[in-house]
């Protein structure tokens, strides 16, 4: 499988600097931060998300961005990803890895199971990345050299 990179139209940029790379993905730009906020249901096997959008790095995927994306498989997390929202992942049930490419992000989330709620996703993350445990959002976390 190739992994997809997906864009969308931000809610709070003005129509002149929305440049769509792919409609499956949707996101908001406050200041110089990026938000991913949701995910086409239509999407299916890997998901990249890009590092940046418009210029403008992406730091957090927001409340329920992938609620209802039950074909995804696998979804890449850039570095620069600080926090997740609350049933960021809920339903997305044939997930079954998320790789983080930097440090442990915080889970805007009453409990960590919370993240991923009716999922069940290995983590899987670089050896030096920072702040991680033996599982995060109630997931185990193993190295990428790891991956199957």
């Amino acid at each position: 499988l190739v992994p997809l990179l997906f864009g969308g139209c931000g809610e709070k940029e003005s129509v002149a600097e929305v440049k769509p790379v792919n409609p499956n993905l949707k996101y908001e730009a406050e200041g110089d931060a990026v938000t991913i906020t949701e995910c086409n249901e239509s999407a299916t096997g890997e998901l990249v998300i890009p590092a940046t959008i418009g210029g403008n790095p992406v730091t957090s995927i927001g409340h329920g961005a992938f609620i209802g994306c039950p074909r995804l498989t696998s979804i890449t997390i850039p570095d620069g990803v600080s926090s997740i929202g609350v049933a960021a992942f809920y339903h997305c049930r044939s997930l079954t890895a998320v790789t983080f490419l930097g440090n442990a992000p915080l889970w805007n989330a009453p409990k960590a199971g919370d993240v991923f709620n009716d999922a069940t996703p290995t983590i899987y993350r670089k050896p030096e990345a920072k702040g991680w445990a033996e599982t995060w959002g109630g997931r185990p976390v193993k190295l990428i050299s790891e991956k199957p």
